[in-house]
């Protein structure tokens, strides 16, 4: 699809929205900036966005097998997300949720949903098997904002439809301040030349030791690019997200339930798998034994009718 049939199906989708729903993301949007102009509001919402940054590090290196912790580090920089080596339990874990869905899909896709499966697969284990795999952890910390923010915000405008609920106009706010957080946060790196130069020299610790280096370094460093790339990228990105968020304001969400569901239909899937596995082994063992029964019984037919 163009960029143009993009904006027409945005304006569609926006049209579509209720008047709560418009009225609620309006003035969601309006509060996050608006807070942008307190300082006290604004860190607070910075740290609010520092806090889905490192669950974006995490959530990303878990799904590559590795063990990682999240957490505050408000002496150095804000937060940090400690990265260890690969967990054998948790990469175990993650091979046999993807083996279960490629027999959920199997059982229950068309082919072409299929290939598409079989790419993402093949994607998944470039990644997991190459080093390409830091990069992705690296920058799904600014990734995962948002990825946050556009969950919140489909959680949010969906639910409108029917509750205002101060808890999902409150979700709604946080992920309109998750977005603009991101953003800013671009749009300085590349435009304020002084805010850029301190990103590069990294974040200094108040116990000495070498400064750490912030994520889109690290990417720079690793591909070549230049971080200008990245941030005209997660602004790519950023749009959208708020394009999504809008056209999948009337699509129904996961839910608890939905996701408790979707876990028990996997785990009997994979055990159905599993159960048709064995009993055809045990039927290729019984009809191997039976050959060799009838054989051997066939070499003493021979053996005796010699003997006679």
């Amino acid at each position: 699809m163009s960029i143009k049939s993009k904006i027409q199906q945005f304006k569609k989708s926006f049209l579509a929205l209720s008047k709560s729903q418009k009225k609620y993301l309006f003035v969601a949007f309006v509060i996050a900036i608006g807070i942008k102009f307190i300082p006290l509001s604004n860190y607070l919402s910075q740290t609010f966005s520092l806090m889905f940054h490192e669950l974006g590090h995490a959530v990303t290196a878990w799904s590559f097998g590795h063990f990682a912790v999240p957490r505050f580090d408000m002496m150095n920089g804000g937060g940090v997300t400690d990265i260890y080596e690969r967990s054998m339990f948790i990469s175990v874990v993650i091979f046999v949720f993807i083996i279960a869905n490629i027999f959920y899909i199997k059982n229950r896709a068309d082919s072409y949903t299929m290939k598409k499966t079989w790419i993402i697969v093949v994607i998944f284990l470039v990644l997991f098997f190459t080093d390409l795999h830091y990069s992705l952890i690296s920058f799904m910390g600014k990734g995962g904002e948002l990825l946050f923010c556009f969950l919140l915000g489909w959680y949010a405008l969906f639910q409108m439809r029917q509750k205002h609920q101060p808890k999902i106009i409150l979700y709604l706010i946080l992920s309109a301040i998750l977005w603009i957080n991101s953003l800013e946060d671009s749009l300085k790196l590349i435009f304020n030349d002084e805010v850029k130069t301190k990103y590069i020299g990294g974040i200094k610790q108040t116990m000495g030791g070498d400064p750490f280096t912030n994520d889109l370094v690290k990417l720079s460093d690793s591909s070549g690019l230049s971080i200008d790339f990245f941030n005209y990228l997660l602004i790519f990105v950023s749009f959208w997200t708020l394009y999504k968020i809008v056209t999948f304001a009337q699509t129904p969400t996961f839910t608890k339930k939905d996701f408790i569901a979707y876990l028990h239909r996997l785990s009997v899937t994979l055990l159905n798998q599993v159960k048709n596995t064995t009993s055809s082994r045990n039927q290729k063992l019984k009809g191997g034994r039976r050959e060799k029964i009838r054989s051997n019984k066939t070499v003493k037919r021979k053996h005796q009718s010699k003997r006679d």
